[in-house]
């Protein structure tokens, strides 16, 4: 059994995900960063599978390309935010934006994501005014949730340390919460014995029968 104590919160996360990806599956980073859940997701499934990762800053693209490539891995890229998911991932182009995209324009079944990742904040070693923003995140999780496989599980690590990230995380937690328990299975997982500033680890898995 791998090890999810003394590692950081993102390491863990890609720890309990890697059982609901295999080869030849569909996966998203909506936060790429610095590359390395983009990495993650690419060895997960293989040189068969599918991964896109998203990201506003040119930066961050910059250094997932370069890991990709050091490792000798591929991902397809988006220089944007995730707010626009439904509309790069959907079947058939989307007009306007908005949370129902996904809901309108439903990517097939057999290309659905199997995970979608979101570690929420700002690019470390970045910027900290840019960061993750509440609209837009509540936005892009409502279009992962219909864009999910069913079956798949979605990721969310949220830092309520920084005044954006409080109100982001707070927000998250509401929409999460409200979720119907026969469509989807919410799990929170924080350290108890840390600051309530600590960040936060959600993880939503869409049953079968959604």
């Amino acid at each position: 059994m791998t090890d999810i104590f003394d590692v950081t919160i993102t390491k863990r996360c890609q720890i309990l995900l890697a059982a609901y990806l295999s080869q030849g599956d569909t996966a998203v980073d909506c936060t790429c960063g610095n590359g390395y859940d983009t990495l993650f997701l690419c060895r997960s499934v293989g040189r068969e599978g599918k991964v896109y990762a998203f990201d506003i800053q040119e930066k961050a693209i910059e250094h997932t390309r370069e890991l990709l490539q050091k490792e000798g891995w591929e991902a397809e890229l988006f220089l944007s935010s995730h707010v626009r998911l439904a509309d790069l991932l959907s079947d058939r182009p989307a007009r306007g934006s908005g949370k129902n995209l996904a809901a309108e324009r439903p990517v097939r079944e057999e290309s659905a994501p199997a995970v979608i990742m979101y570690n929420l904040g700002y690019l470390p070693g970045g910027d900290h005014r840019l960061c993750t923003r509440t609209e837009e995140t509540l936005s892009s999780v409502s279009q992962a949730l219909e864009l999910l496989k069913k079956g798949g599980v979605l990721s969310l690590v949220a830092y309520p340390g920084h005044e954006e990230g409080r109100k982001e995380a707070e927000a998250v937690h509401d929409l999460l919460a409200g979720l119907p328990p026969k469509d989807f299975e919410v799990l929170t997982l924080a350290q108890t014995n840390r600051s309530a500033l600590a960040p936060v680890l959600y993880l939503v898995h869409k049953r079968q029968t959604c």
